[in-house]
């Protein structure tokens, strides 16, 4: 009878074990489960991190200045040319850009009006994005029509205007389209230069193209000669096998080509009513 109840008790020990490990068992799963639930519910109250999104840099809201009116930058030309205007030619005065030619005009033409005979014209002639001022007036010097003589060519370097090319009676240009001009001198009986020209790319030089004349031989007879740098130089000019008649008709046909320049009134400039 102490055997069974001995017996009887390692049974109820080792069933008390068994509750005991499963007790264990299901709070272990229980404190998982719990970690697993504080570990969601503690990522759900983190606060998110704000999105932080670049930056774009801020365009320069600084413009650019605008390009300055070429007809102001040219007011010391128009200044000069209104004070030969209204005081006469100061031949004491050393002009910067009043030409020979426009000074011929202004002293030789009496009771002409030249507010309204003198224009002016502003055109990108050179293709720099810089508008050329042209002084002169249209002329009837031989007896075809009026041509349109050029008596100053300016460009602005720096912001200030300076003199491309002067031209007088004795030297004279004319314009035939495209950036083109004619020149036409003469130094005496036997001197005649003839040619075409235009203006560099930032528009502050002549570039010939062709350049022709004559002059006296050691016989006495007139020779005709060519180079295109536009030098008066015999010796670094090819001389040319050419008649009198046909240098004529190359000045001719450079004389066809010329247009008349839409001359604005240098009046206007005056009376602030400026145009190209």
């Amino acid at each position: 009878k102490a055997e069974a109840m001995k017996d009887r008790a390692e049974e109820i020990k080792e069933e008390n074990a068994h509750e005991n490990d499963d007790k264990a068992s299901g709070n272990t799963e229980t404190i998982t489960e719990q970690n697993k639930v504080d570990k969601e519910k503690t990522k759900d109250e983190e606060p998110e991190e704000a999105e932080t999104e670049e930056e774009e840099p801020e365009e320069d809201a600084a413009e650019e200045e605008p390009a300055s009116d070429p007809v102001t930058v040219y007011e010391p030309v128009f200044s000069e040319i209104f004070e030969i205007l209204d005081y006469g030619y100061n031949m004491d005065r050393e002009y910067k850009y009043a030409s020979g030619g426009l000074t011929e005009k202004i002293n030789y033409s009496q009771d002409a009006d030249l507010l309204n005979d003198i224009g002016y014209h502003l055109e990108d002639l050179s293709g720099d994005g810089i508008p050329e001022l042209l002084i002169g007036s249209d002329e009837d010097y031989t007896d075809t029509d009026p041509l349109s003589y050029i008596y100053g060519i300016y460009t602005i370097k720096d912001d200030e205007p300076v003199t491309v090319a002067a031209g007088s009676a004795r030297s004279s240009y004319n314009y035939m389209g495209d950036g083109q001009f004619f020149y036409c001198g003469s130094g005496g009986v036997m001197i005649t230069i003839i040619g075409e020209n235009h203006l560099s790319e930032d528009g502050s030089e002549i570039v010939w193209d062709d350049f022709y004349f004559t002059d006296e031989k050691e016989n006495g007879e007139a020779g005709v000669y060519y180079n295109g740098e536009g030098l008066f130089d015999t010796a670094g000019s090819k001389e040319l096998d050419m008649s009198e008649e046909e240098f004529s008709g190359i000045m001719a046909g450079y004389e066809d080509r010329c247009e008349n320049i839409k001359w604005t009134p240098i009046g206007n400039y005056r009376n602030g009513n400026s145009g190209s």
